[in-house]
């Protein structure tokens, strides 16, 4: 049997012609036990790996290990700088997020302001002599001096 040989269930398909899933169900309807992630060597050759970012060879110190006792794929240096540009990147994004929602806000803010002035002149208009006027006046006359919005 190929699988017991020591080939990979996709190996083994594709000797057969049949996908890895497929082969996979077969040895467990025939009562074969899988191999979960079997990696022979996982890599390591002569107790060196080669780092999938930098593509060079070095010592199986200069990786960080699994639970399993198995090395990650990228050595210590390159694992540091991934981890520092995907820092920074969800930073920039975060930034990113928090100025679209602050630009929202304030145009969101500053239509509130024009239709509060909208209704003052509407009222200034029907109801000159109303004492609420002179408050909204008051508040207009300060997002004028803050936001430069227009004059009630």
């Amino acid at each position: 049997m190929l699988y017991n040989a020591g080939l990979t269930t996709s190996e083994v398909g594709t000797k057969v012609g049949v996908s890895s899933s497929t082969v996979r169900r077969a040895l467990k309807r025939n009562g074969v036990e899988l191999r979960k992630n079997w990696r022979p060597s996982n890599g390591v050759k002569d107790g060196q790996k080669q780092c999938r970012m930098c593509n060079k060879w070095k010592p199986r110190e200069n990786f960080y290990t699994r639970k399993d006792g198995s090395p990650y794929s990228y050595c210590k240096p390159c694992d540091r700088d991934r981890s520092v540009q995907a820092g920074r990147k969800s930073r920039q994004i975060k930034r990113h997020q928090e100025q679209v929602i602050r630009s929202e806000r304030k145009n969101h803010n500053a239509k509130s302001r024009m239709l509060l002035a909208d209704v003052a002149d509407f009222l200034k208009r029907r109801y000159p002599d109303i004492d609420l006027l002179d408050r909204i006046k008051a508040h207009l006359s300060v997002s004028q001096r803050l936001f430069g919005d227009r004059k009630v």
